[in-house]
């Protein structure tokens, strides 16, 4: 499981998503011990949920993001972007991507977020966003995933707060956005829900398609973990497990030595950022949950 969402105002249009992933069945051991914010990886006899993967895809100024099967999803984007750069719109894309991948409802559930800005308006394409196998075009603000109730409706009261605050300036708003999701994560013991690990996040604007800016997170009196995109990675730098762990967003059909060479290159160039501590943005969280950005 996952949360992944998306929303837009009235010039751009935004995508995050943690990092966590859940794998069913035989598990094995844990690989790591914590995801990079400190939080333990959970582990039972029918599932284990690891700070793994980073479900944003960002191509010809094009966003991406998904919730559910994770090789299905995998084979619906590469498609769908494999169209746009035949010259397919974003619906066209998706719509034939679905066709082939995932024509009918299975057991294996998908669920993809589309952001993209076009004719001067920021666009949200989603599929499957009411479990009806359907695709909008009309939602402002989509949210998947195993992300408890509460949690989700916080995030409606934090995007009337921030947006008004905010209008016109994407990099805050984003970070503003980002602090809140990664508070979840670090105060809301969410991991054995399915949803944890660092949070990250694109947005995309008349301008074009953006990563999020250079982060620096200050847990008070604990740790100072950065966030960061570098080469189409994203770079956590976290004291807390004593490492720097870099997730790459590449579609599988890429060469294995390839997409080595790229996270090399995107671990290197991200643990630059820390070590030389030029962030955009310094989100400070108190004990007490508060977050300051």
């Amino acid at each position: 499981m996952t949360y992944a969402l998306g929303w837009k105002t009235e010039n751009e249009a935004f995508l995050s998503a943690d990092t966590a992933i859940t794998s069913y069945g035989d598990v094995q051991q844990l690989e790591f011990d914590k995801t990079s914010f400190g939080e333990g990886h959970h582990v039972d006899s029918g599932k284990k949920v690891e700070e793994r993967l980073v479900k944003l895809f960002l191509k010809e100024n094009i966003g991406c993001t998904f919730a559910g099967n994770v090789q299905l999803a995998f084979k619906i984007i590469e498609t769908f972007y494999t169209e746009i750069t035949k010259g397919s719109t974003p619906r066209k894309a998706l719509e034939w991507a679905i066709g082939i991948h995932y024509p009918r409802p299975t057991k294996h559930i998908v669920k993809i977020i589309i952001a993209y800005h076009t004719d001067d308006y920021p666009f949200l394409l989603t599929f499957n966003s009411q479990n009806d196998h359907k695709i909008r075009e009309d939602e402002t603000l989509v949210q998947f995933g195993s992300m408890p109730t509460e949690f989700m409706e916080s995030t409606s009261y934090w995007l009337d707060v921030v947006t008004p605050n905010t209008l016109n300036n994407p990099k805050l708003h984003l970070t503003a956005m980002l602090g809140t999701f990664q508070m979840y994560s670090i105060f809301g013991n969410l991991l054995k829900t399915g949803v944890g690990g660092a949070f990250a996040g694109l947005y995309i604007d008349e301008n074009g398609a953006s990563w999020q800016p250079d982060i620096l997170f200050i847990i008070y009196g604990e740790s100072l973990i950065s966030t960061c995109f570098r080469d189409e990675c994203f770079v956590i730098n976290s004291p807390t497990i004593g490492e720097s762990r870099c997730f790459i967003s590449y579609l599988p059909s890429e060469p294995f030595e390839a997409v080595k060479s790229q996270a090399f290159s995107g671990l290197e160039s991200g643990k630059k950022v820390h070590k030389e501590a030029k962030f955009d943005y310094v989100i400070i969280v108190e004990p007490k949950g508060q977050t300051l950005t």
